[in-house]
C-alpha cells in the first residue's frame, strides 16, 4: 500500500475539521485554521488560470457575447446558452470585482492592480483578512521601489513579486477587504455596493456543503450585477470522489450542484455558463486530476435573457453542467 502524500493528508485533515458540521458553524472552523496557518489551499500566488482567463479572453467580460472563432480549441462551448450582452461600447465607471473568500488576497490584488478593476475582498476569517492586508503591503512596497527607482527590469530579490512588477496596470484600482459572511447583508453596508462586475470564485464553491448549494447560486445571482456582470469560478476536477466537505472536487459537486435555471431562486431569470475551459497554465497542485486537489478547470457565466430560460440536465454525466431550453 502506498504511504499517502503531504497533500493527500492536508486534504483529508480538512475533510475532517469541517465534518458534520453546518454550513452557520463553518466561520469560527475556518478561522481556527487560519490562525493555526493550516491553509493547505493557499497557492502562494494569483490564479494563473484567472489571469489567463482575464488576459487572453477579454471578450467574455466587456460585454459582448464570445467571438468563438477568437477562442482556443480547448474551450468548451455551451451552444444552446445566451448570456446577457449589450450592443455597443460606451464610457463606464471602473469595474468593481468581489472575491468572496478571499484568503490571503492574491486574486484580489490581481484583479486591481492588473486589471484595474476596484475589488472587494470579503472573508469571514479576521486572520485570513490580516494576512490578505499584509500581502497587499508587500505588493505595494515593491510596485512603488519600482516606480521610483525608474527600473528598467524588475529585481530577482523576491521572486514571487516579479510577476506584479512585470504585470501592472498603468491605471490600477484599489482593494477594500471586508469582513462578513457571504450569505450575509451586513457587509454589502460596509462594501457601500450591492452588485458587482465580476466575482472570482476559487474553490469557494467547493468549501460549501452539497445541501447549500442552492443558496449560493441564488446568492450569486443576486450579487452579479445585470445585465452583463460575469461569475468566473476555478475548481479542482477529480473523476472520482466520495468527499461531501469543504474540500469536495467539482465532479461530486456537479451531480449535486443545484445551479437551476433560476440559480436557486423561485424567480428570476438566472445564470448561464457562457464557457468552460482547461487552462493552459495553473498552479501546480492544479495540474493534474490524481492530485490531491484535482486538475484546474474555469468556467465563466453571466444572466440568462428573460427570453431564453434553461433548465439543468441532471441526468448526464458530462463534466460540463449540461443545460437545455425548456421546450
Amino acid at each position: 500500500m502506498s504511504t499517502p502524500s503531504l497533500q493527500d493528508r492536508l486534504a483529508d485533515d480538512l475533510q475532517d475539521h469541517f465534518k458534520g458540521k453546518p454550513l452557520q458553524e463553518h466561520g469560527p472552523l475556518w478561522n481556527q485554521l487560519w490562525e493555526r496557518q493550516n491553509t493547505s489551499w493557499d497557492r502562494g500566488g494569483p490564479s494563473l488560470a484567472l489571469h489567463e482567463a482575464l488576459n487572453y479572453y477579454p471578450e467574455l467580460f466587456d460585454g459582448t457575447y464570445p467571438d468563438l472563432g477568437l477562442l482556443s480549441d480547448f474551450v468548451s462551448h455551451e451552444p444552446d446558452q445566451h448570456a446577457s450582452s449589450a450592443t455597443g461600447a460606451a464610457t463606464v465607471p471602473r469595474k468593481k470585482a468581489l472575491v468572496p473568500a478571499c484568503g490571503r488576497g492574491y486574486d484580489a490584488v490581481l484583479l486591481a492592480k492588473v486589471f484595474g478593476y476596484d475589488v472587494f475582498g470579503l472573508e469571514i476569517s479576521s486572520s485570513a483578512l490580516d494576512a490578505a492586508r499584509k500581502y497587499l503591503n508587500g505588493v505595494d512596497t515593491v510596485l512603488n521601489a519600482h516606480q521610483a527607482q525608474q527600473q528598467q527590469q524588475p529585481s530577482d530579490d523576491n521572486p514571487a513579486m516579479r510577476f506584479w512588477v512585470e504585470n501592472q496596470s498603468p491605471s490600477p484600482g484599489h482593494v477594500r477587504w471586508v469582513s462578513g459572511d457571504f450569505f450575509s447583508d451586513d457587509w454589502l453596508v460596509d462594501a457601500g455596493t450591492e452588485q458587482f462586475d465580476l466575482i472570482f470564485d476559487y474553490t469557494f464553491f467547493c468549501a460549501i456543503p452539497p445541501s447549500s448549494r442552492p443558496k449560493w447560486a441564488a446568492r450569486m445571482q443576486q450579487l452579479l450585477a445585470h445585465p452583463n456582470g460575469r461569475l468566473v469560478i476555478t475548481y479542482g476536477e477529480k473523476k472520482h470522489s466520495a468527499h461531501q466537505n469543504p474540500g469536495n472536487n467539482i465532479d461530486q459537486a456537479q451531480r449535486d450542484w443545484s445551479i437551476n435555471a433560476h440559480a436557486g431562486t423561485s424567480t428570476g431569470p438566472g445564470l448561464a455558463m457562457i464557457v468552460r475551459f482547461k487552462p493552459s497554465v495553473t498552479h501546480e497542485s492544479g495540474q493534474s486530476y490524481q492530485g490531491s486537489f484535482g486538475r484546474d478547470w474555469v468556467s465563466v457565466w453571466g444572466h440568462l435573457l428573460d427570453n431564453g430560460l434553461l433548465k439543468p440536465d441532471t441526468t448526464s454525466e458530462d463534466p460540463n453542467l449540461q443545460v437545455k431550453k425548456n421546450d
